[in-house]
């Protein structure tokens, strides 16, 4: 049996996880230059600052890219995992899973979604962690 994966923070993202498990999605923002960024890191890449907070962000955008990861039957059938062009700011892409078919069918770059959380086993222990789990919009016309 192999173990299970297990979260690992560091001072950088720890604030980030924090949020996730209060069901909050967070960016980094630069105070001088206002800049959102995420992974969250010590330094903007734009102005250099090291000066910076946590804002909410909207929890909206689109999906930029996918895959479809197939593992064998024993483990459970395939899952989907998205990475989402977020409204706020467009250079920042944010992976997570998605709800919906697992096998990829629906997805299409630029489907519009929002943010929503899972609760995830992770290490031995099988402690819950939450990660992303983005859901489709469903506009109507």
């Amino acid at each position: 049996m192999s173990a299970r994966p297990h979260l690992v923070t560091d001072l950088d993202s720890a604030p980030w996880w924090e949020a996730l498990r209060r069901r909050e999605f967070l960016v980094q923002a630069c105070v001088p230059c206002r800049r959102l960024r995420w992974p969250a890191r010590g330094f903007c890449n734009d102005c250099g600052s090291d000066d910076w907070t946590w804002v909410r962000a909207s929890g909206l955008g689109t999906v930029a890219s996918w895959t479809v990861t197939h593992r064998p039957a024993a483990e459970g059938g395939p899952f989907a995992v998205v990475l989402v062009r977020l409204a706020d700011q467009d250079d920042i892409l944010v992976p997570g899973y998605v709800d919906g078919p697992q096998d990829g069918t629906g997805l299409a770059i630029g489907l519009p979604v929002e943010v929503g959380f899972m609760d995830v086993a992770a290490g031995d222990d099988e402690r819950d962690v939450v990660v992303l789990r983005w859901q489709p919009v469903h506009r109507s016309g």
